[in-house]
């Protein structure tokens, strides 16, 4: 993911508002250190909700995808 240093500032300060879902996606994965075919299958699902919004709940939905699939 590409994003400049300043963006990146922002969003850390909380002064960026209305991140795309791409952009928070790929935050918490880099955060998480997912496989780049992870972070696709991810990208990928289908929400019947609302999909994750923070790190710990993509961890979350990542580790029972993991458990489910027996890796």
């Amino acid at each position: 993911m590409e994003i400049s240093r300043t963006y990146l500032s922002q969003i850390e300060c909380g002064e960026a508002t209305n991140l795309s879902w791409k952009v928070r996606q790929n935050l918490c994965a880099t955060r998480l250190n997912l496989p780049p075919d992870d972070v696709q299958m991810l990208a990928n699902l289908k929400y019947r909700g609302k999909q994750p919004d923070t790190s710990e709940k993509w961890e979350m939905l990542y580790d029972v995808i993991k458990m489910t699939v027996g890796k």
